[in-house]
């Protein structure tokens, strides 16, 4: 009996001895982190197609003006001495008042000056006189019999710095970047091709130049009837053209009272 519990005794000491030993549990496999996918740098889209640039339309050729036509006529086959007394005479606030205009152009010795629409020459000596003898004078019409009149009267007066200037309805035949200062008294509204002929005065003058102009004031309710019947546009419809040539308004000296008097500068 004692032998057997021994022996059962052994059994169980064996049994402990190779039984497995209990393993703790081994932490689960760490999962590599998630890689964060590379982004492909998008491509830029490309540009919507341009239409292709229009060149702009050429200007419409531009028509005379019904009223300069008309007016003109009358200025055909005429005689300058006749003009001269219409012209020259007191009364006429260009003729009386040019000593302020003269003034009010502040002109330079030395300067050129246009005298566009000499006519009978009101302003053609005096502009010769202001800018000296290093100055020049460019008296400029379409009538070849106020050239010839004003060109005697220059040679009578010993005066040597005018040069004569056969225009046209559309240009004043100027060179180009020669003049520092237009001059047209009353003047402007007998241009036929006033678009066009801005465009050759625009070209004249130099950079900086200056473009003055007298012609008279015709307002409906104001005006005359011979002045609405004479002159195409008011004086605001006038800048307006002045302007879209290219001319930038100065000042509006007020010296006369049946025209108005307007100062555009060429920019420089």
């Amino acid at each position: 009996m004692i032998a057997v519990m021994r022996a059962a005794a052994v059994l169980l000491v064996l049994s402990s001895c190779t039984s497995a030993p209990a393993t703790e549990s081994e932490p689960p496999a760490s999962q590599p982190a998630p890689v964060a996918a590379l982004e492909t740098p998008s491509e830029p889209e490309p540009e919507p197609a341009r239409a292709p640039t229009q060149p702009k339309p050429a200007a419409e050729p531009e028509t005379p003006n019904p009223v300069a036509v008309r007016i003109n006529k009358k200025y055909e086959g005429a005689d300058a001495t006749d003009w001269e007394k219409r012209f020259e005479r007191k009364g006429r606030e260009v003729h009386d008042r040019q000593a302020a205009v003269l003034e009010a152009l502040q002109i330079e010795p030395g300067s050129s000056v246009a005298d566009v629409g000499v006519g009978s020459g009101l302003y053609t000596l005096a502009f010769a006189g202001a800018v000296g003898k290093t100055g020049t004078v460019f008296g400029v019409d379409v009538q070849d019999y106020f050239l010839d009149h004003v060109r005697n009267k220059a040679k009578k007066a010993g005066v040597d710095n005018v040069t004569f200037v056969k225009a046209e309805q559309r240009s004043a035949n100027l060179d180009e970047s020669t003049v520092d200062i237009i001059f047209m008294c009353d003047v402007f509204h007998h241009v036929e091709y006033p678009r066009t002929y801005l465009a050759s005065l625009y070209a004249a003058l130099k950079p900086g130049g200056r473009l003055a102009v007298i012609d008279f004031i015709a307002e409906e309710g104001t005006s005359k009837k011979w002045v609405l019947e004479h002159v195409r546009a008011s004086p605001t419809e006038f800048r307006a053209e002045f302007e879209a040539a290219g001319f930038v308004f100065e000042r509006a000296p007020e010296l006369l009272e049946e025209n108005f008097f307007h100062l555009y500068r060429k920019p420089e």
